[in-house]
């Protein structure tokens, strides 16, 4: 299932399309692990440009509104904004909280809530939900690089399993 884990046309991701080394990430907004890893992974990537990373937003835990609006966001060039903001965030993420951090990436969130009711974005979750099952994601964050798990919530294991594959 690498391929399909890596190439998913209805994943954001950043970094080259060809890369030689990609990580696969499966995350809820609402999982405390997933808070923790946000701004350590954030670090891998900015360090890492050469490296894909591949996002797959799960709902397991209540999250389908700040998913779709994660995903409406990636439709306009502006998920890993998002994404960050919506992991670093202390607190509930309300309905309210989501329009901010949408104003706050620049989107009109008139727009953006009508792109997260779509069938494209309905159906991008479901294939990443249908997904997860397939490759038995029993827990989030789950990380995945070329194929293989990778256990870590820590900027330095994810860096030094990248460095064994460049």
């Amino acid at each position: 299932n690498w391929k399909e884990l890596s190439t998913s046309a209805n994943s954001p991701f950043i970094g080259p399309k060809d890369a030689k080394v990609t990580i696969v990430e499966f995350f809820d907004f609402n999982c405390g692990y997933c808070k923790r890893l946000a701004p350590e992974l954030m670090k891998v990537i900015k360090a890492n440009k050469d490296v894909k990373f591949v996002f797959k937003p799960v709902t397991f835990l209540g999250s389908m509104p700040i998913a779709k609006a994660a995903l409406a966001a990636h439709k306009q060039g502006k998920f890993l904004q998002v994404y960050e903001e919506f992991l670093t965030h202390n607190g509930q993420i309300t309905s309210e909280v989501i329009d901010e951090v949408l104003k706050k990436a620049g989107l009109d969130v008139a727009k953006t809530r009508e792109i997260m009711e779509s069938d494209e974005i309905k159906k991008a979750l479901s294939d990443i939900t249908e997904l997860s099952q397939k490759v038995e994601v029993r827990g989030v964050p789950t990380l995945i690089i070329n194929g293989e798990a990778l256990v870590a919530i820590d900027e330095g294991p994810i860096q030094d399993a990248i460095n064994k594959l460049k």
